[in-house]
């Protein structure tokens, strides 16, 4: 049971981190004003809104319970 706490905590920290730092990054790239952007790049940008919309639904819901 131990071996399994343990793990849980060290994925739980190593989930943490993007948690924090890819809603921040995603702001600071999208205040970022590039004219006409790749096609490429603003669906890589718009994707990762669309994970951090789902990121922030999802912890809302696991708060919820």
């Amino acid at each position: 049971m131990v071996h399994w706490q343990r793990n849980f905590s060290q994925l739980a920290a190593l989930a943490n981190g993007p948690i924090e730092d890819v809603p921040r990054m995603l702001r600071e790239a999208d205040a970022v004003t590039i004219r006409d952007p790749p096609r490429e790049v603003q669906i890589f940008l718009d994707h990762f809104k669309w994970l951090v919309k789902q990121m922030k639904i999802l912890i809302a819901h696991v708060r919820d319970l």
